[in-house]
């Protein structure tokens, strides 16, 4: 079963309130599947929401046809601590947070995209903001290749 076609399939259940389908994938693995499904929230995942769904997703009869097989795992979780911020949802929830925000390459230039670093101090409509080394940066949604949570170990 293509990932594209269970993610359509989960992305119709109800898994909660304000619940998004970050990734979908499966995988065969000998007679049985591995069903590993990525779920967050703007306020952030809990433990309790990734439970009732995988939950709710042992029970489901459909998810079992969908995958032609009786005989699968599921895996639900939240994104990693590396995981990057895919969408404008995530983001209010880091404010106060260091990133990292690697810039679109503009067209017809051959350097690298540029990397930048700072605290996010506020995401909004139309973009972020980032307090840098340099000063308050800020950043148009549509020149933000990928960002993700830089921790303080």
């Amino acid at each position: 079963m293509a990932a594209v076609d269970l993610s359509g399939y989960l992305s119709q259940l109800d898994l909660g309130t304000n619940v998004h389908l970050l990734v979908v994938t499966a995988s065969h693995e000998g007679a049985g599947s591995q069903v590993k499904v990525v779920v967050d929230t703007p306020e952030g995942v809990t433990v309790d929401q990734i439970a009732r769904i995988g939950k709710l997703l042992r029970i489901d009869p459909g998810l079992a046809q969908q995958l032609n097989s009786v005989d699968y795992r599921i895996e639900v979780t939240s994104p990693g601590v590396g995981s990057g911020l895919e969408q404008e949802w995530q983001y209010p929830r880091h404010i106060g947070r260091r990133l990292e925000v690697r810039l679109l390459q503009p067209k017809n230039q051959m350097a690298e995209p540029a990397l930048i670093m700072g605290r996010l101090i506020n995401a909004g409509s139309e973009g972020i903001e980032l307090e840098t080394t340099v000063g308050e940066q800020v950043i148009d949604w549509e020149q933000i290749d990928t960002a993700r949570v830089v921790l303080n170990w």
